[in-house]
């Protein structure tokens, strides 16, 4: 397993998952926007899902590993994926707009 992390950028597969888990906050946070709400939480909770989504994602990586051990590793997977597959669309705007902020490489950019 060590050697599949040859080569591996943490630091910009990290920096890469917080925005993907930032960015699908802000796609949550409109989408409830549009829910009505039901009375019992405050509006403003809602607001604070792009702050929230990546302790969110990271909580859910802790439960996908421990899942792993049970060999229900995809049921982990699908929850990682609600909490970052909905930002991508507005991760690639971000990246269109400024490829800077989503470099995958340090000095280089990714375009293909």
């Amino acid at each position: 397993m060590i050697n599949n992390l040859k080569g591996l950028l943490v630091k910009e597969t990290v920096w890469l998952n917080t925005l993907r888990s930032i960015c699908a906050g802000i796609v949550w946070t409109v989408i409830s926007l549009f829910i009505p709400n039901d009375g019992n939480s405050p509006f403003y909770l809602k607001l604070i899902y792009p702050i929230v989504f990546p302790v969110i994602l990271l909580m859910s990586l802790g439960i996908a590993q421990i899942l792993k051990l049970f060999n229900m590793g995809g049921v982990g997977n699908i929850l990682c994926m609600l909490v970052v597959v909905p930002g991508d669309p507005l991760l690639f705007l971000l990246f269109n707009i400024k490829p800077k902020i989503v470099e995958l490489y340090p000095g280089k950019i990714f375009a293909g």
